[in-house]
């Protein structure tokens, strides 16, 4: 059940990105990692390649060849008036339940199994991460305003990222006030 979930997901994400451009596979992987990547991180190679399979032989998607440099073949996926009429059909549907799955809380429910030292690391690393990911996103944003007026997706993909920010920033500050706790506790 869960992979049919995920294979769901990959069709409208793969749409959703073919209907601002048309791409390849990797270039697929490379703009949902950095458009996405703040709120949905299990679009894989492994998912991609024969989801846009699928999504051709329905005719949701059609592929075009280009020849680079040195005869290597590009394959280049566009979406189709039925792909767009999918995409629609979905994005007007109720969103699904949300689901919160972070390994560092799951590691500190039972840290108290193991020094204390531990779970400070992992707090330490994981607001190390967040700070740099605030700082990614930060520059998406003034990159993004540069370029509201192209697109009017921009506006759509400017809100995912404020999301991304907001959550990345409480996450910040509830890690600095995990850290206080844990250096009360280890006296």
């Amino acid at each position: 059940m869960d992979t049919l979930v995920r294979e769901n997901k990959a069709k409208f994400i793969i749409l959703g990105l073919l209907s601002h451009d048309s791409l390849t596979g990797y270039d697929l992987r490379q703009i949902a990692e950095r458009m996405i990547g703040n709120f949905w991180t299990d679009l894989s190679y492994g998912q991609i390649y024969p989801t846009l399979r699928t999504l051709e032989k329905q005719g949701l998607v059609s592929k075009t060849a280009e020849v680079e440099e040195g005869e290597r073949i590009r394959k280049i996926y566009s979406i189709t008036p039925e792909g767009v009429g999918e995409l629609r059909k979905w994005l007007i549907e109720p969103a699904d339940t949300e689901i919160l799955k972070l390994d560092i809380l799951l590691k500190l429910t039972f840290g108290a199994k193991v020094g204390i030292e531990y779970s400070i690391k992992n707090v330490e690393e994981f607001k190390q991460r967040n700070e740099a990911a605030i700082e990614r996103y930060d520059a998406i944003e003034r990159s993004l305003h540069n370029t509201l007026h192209e697109n009017e997706d921009h506006a759509f993909f400017l809100l995912t990222l404020h999301y991304g920010q907001y959550v990345t920033r409480a996450q910040i500050q509830w890690a600095n006030k995990a850290l206080e706790t844990l250096h009360a506790t280890s006296k």
